[in-house]
């Protein structure tokens, strides 16, 4: 993806984390970083809290999915990234997966790689659950839409049942699993805010703009 090169063959989530840790700490050094993770990217970013605690002082969930959800949505998931279905089929898996109807999916047309989708798939089975699942010391922000179908009403409240009092939950209306794409400027203003509330400097000033407009942070 990208510029990126490594392996894809025999990687775990703790691979992945090692490798998003080399990258903040030639980017910030070794602590004081905010890490967000979207949909599969949340596990590797809690195995990156889990493994390096010291590097990071919060911690954001976008998207997250529950403990379970139904194969319907990996079905859609394939039919979405496979180049070779009619594009109808693909927009409609789209909705159903990632978009609500207020939203366009056809951005998400492009940029599948099958490769990386059977690597992170293998990298989660070949993952001991238990040796990342606590996800470091870190406080958490978990945002939610609320039409998200990996996050059904009754999951809502999944990872509080986990993680309180260190996690705090923020539900977004008209948002699904694309969440970030869906609801850009609410999302970012929710982070924002998170982080001027729990790690802002002593002085009572915001550790970084609070002021959302359009793509400018």
């Amino acid at each position: 993806m990208g510029g990126s090169e490594g392996p894809l063959e025999g990687i775990d989530f703790h691979d992945l984390a090692a490798d998003a840790a080399a990258a903040l700490r030639a980017e910030t050094g070794e602590g004081g970083a905010v890490v967000a993770g979207h949909a599969y990217g949340c596990w590797i970013a809690r195995t990156m809290a889990q493994n390096f605690p010291s590097m990071i002082d919060g911690l954001i969930l976008l998207a997250a999915g529950a403990g379970k959800w139904p194969d319907t949505l990996t079905e859609a998931i394939n039919t979405a990234m496979n180049t070779e279905a009619p594009e109808y089929d693909r927009l409609a898996a789209l909705r159903t997966a990632f978009f609500t109807g207020d939203h366009d999916p056809r951005p998400w047309l492009e940029g599948w790689s099958g490769k990386v989708v059977h690597a992170q798939r293998a990298a989660r089975t070949r993952t001991d659950r238990d040796s990342w699942w606590s996800s470091g010391r870190a406080p958490m922000l978990d945002i939610v839409g609320l039409q998200d179908p990996f996050r059904a009403e009754q999951d809502r409240d999944f990872y509080l049942r986990e993680f309180a009092p260190r996690l705090e939950l923020k539900l977004v209306d008209g948002a699904s699993h694309a969440l970030p794409d869906e609801k850009p400027e609410e999302v970012a203003q929710l982070m924002l805010d998170w982080i001027d509330r729990r790690l802002g400097k002593p002085d009572g000033q915001p550790t970084v703009s609070r002021r959302i407009s359009g793509d400018q942070v």
